[in-house]
């Protein structure tokens, strides 16, 4: 449009100048202004295509530009989804690290409790072990005595043993005496009933076993 514009303005130049300057300059005026009209005219032409050529480069970048914006616009909208995500992540991370660093809070209570725990348990764990070396040496002399206690023992038994059988041939002694004395007797009573016969068989005066 505007090249037509300006084609048409130097027509009306080439006209005025014309009828201003008459017949006898015509020609020449006018063939100064189609020389001049032609070189504008091509230079239009190729500023014209020029313009033509800049156009379709700037809607190839246009659309080109509009392709990379709604690209870009769809990456933002990702993006925006991933930054969401990212910051429910993050929410649900930082809140596991607090309820991690309070778990770590109470362990490391809890492992302070256990290692004064430990040092209570290692002092009594030494007086244990002083306890049982002492123990020890008690059972040592205990099995010593006791070694003692029966050696005693056994000579204890051996002298019961001894002791029963020297009570057995005792006994047998006893029996035997016994035997004897029963023995004895009998005859005891026998002759006094002799000597009492025998006395009172005796007239007279009595003797004196009488």
């Amino acid at each position: 449009m505007r090249v037509i514009g300006r084609t048409i303005n130097l027509g009306m130049v080439v006209l005025v100048v014309v009828l201003a300057t008459g017949t006898a300059g015509t020609t020449m005026v006018f063939l100064q202004s189609v020389e001049q009209l032609d070189q504008q005219n091509s230079q239009l032409r190729e500023r014209n295509q020029a313009l033509r050529t800049d156009l379709r480069e700037t809607e190839t970048e246009l659309v080109s530009t509009r392709t990379e914006l709604d690209e870009l616009n769809r990456n933002l909208e990702t993006t925006r989804g991933d930054v969401s995500q990212v910051s429910e992540n993050l929410e649900r991370s930082e809140s596991r690290l607090d309820t991690a660093r309070a778990e770590l809070a109470s362990a490391e209570s809890e492992l302070s409790g256990a290692r004064e725990n430990l040092q209570r348990t290692r002092s009594q764990l030494s007086g244990a072990e002083g306890d049982l070396r002492e123990l020890r040496q008690r059972e040592r002399s205990l099995r010593s005595e006791l070694a003692g206690v029966e050696t005693d023992n056994r000579d204890l038994r051996s002298e019961k043993a001894a002791l029963q059988r020297e009570l057995a041939t005792v006994r047998d002694d006893a029996g035997r005496l016994q035997t004897r004395v029963d023995a004895l007797e009998s005859r005891v009573g026998r002759l006094e009933g002799d000597l009492r016969t025998a006395c009172a068989a005796v007239e007279g005066p009595k003797p004196a076993v009488c």
